[in-house]
């Protein structure tokens, strides 16, 4: 009788350690799976943070090229937007800046490219303030690197361009600024 009575007793805490063994490899298990899922969260976020700049970056480009193709006139610039005089351009911060009607317009032609990809891609906007004329490094005359040099007889302008896009998802926004010189005449 007292090895049968033995050998229960080792089956039963056999049962124990197995079940023991089983539950950490189950907390295991669930870890590494809520790790898998932040990484790939963490991931996603900054894929959109990518898709983010570099929708800005060529909506950049896209207002800068409508400085540099003449589509803007010096008459365009004033307190209201998306064209603004020098010191007249919103908080580039504030949320109603890139709101429709909120001074700043919309990079269509950017969007139309992205939107083939990412459906779900929102538009983003620009504003271009006049901060100058390129001069002589005279008082009242400013200088934007690379196109002093162009500044013959101080004809040329400088402009700030201020750019906000979305990503993707929407969950990610990026706010670029640059300067441009153009001659508007």
């Amino acid at each position: 009788m007292q090895a049968s009575s033995g050998m229960q007793q080792q089956q039963g805490a056999t049962l124990i350690m197995t079940l023991l063994v089983l539950l950490v490899v189950s907390l295991l298990a669930i870890s590494s799976a809520e790790r898998a899922t932040l990484q790939d969260r963490m991931v996603g976020s900054q894929r959109d943070a990518d898709i983010a700049f570099e929708m800005a970056e060529e909506a950049l480009n896209e207002a800068e090229t409508l400085l540099e193709t003449g589509q803007v006139t010096p008459a365009d610039f004033s307190a209201q937007g998306p064209f603004y005089s020098q010191g007249e351009a919103p908080d580039p911060f504030e949320h109603a800046t890139w709101e429709p009607g909120g001074g700043s317009r919309e990079a269509t032609a950017t969007h139309n490219r992205w939107v083939q990809e990412y459906s779900d891609a929102t538009i983003p906007r620009f504003i271009i303030e006049r901060i100058g004329r390129i001069g002589d490094g005279g008082e009242g005359s400013v200088m934007v690197g690379g196109r002093q040099q162009l500044a013959a007889g101080g004809q040329m302008e400088g402009y700030r361009v201020i750019v906000r896009s979305r990503g993707a998802t929407g969950h990610s926004d990026r706010i670029l600024e640059g300067y441009f010189a153009a001659d508007l005449r």
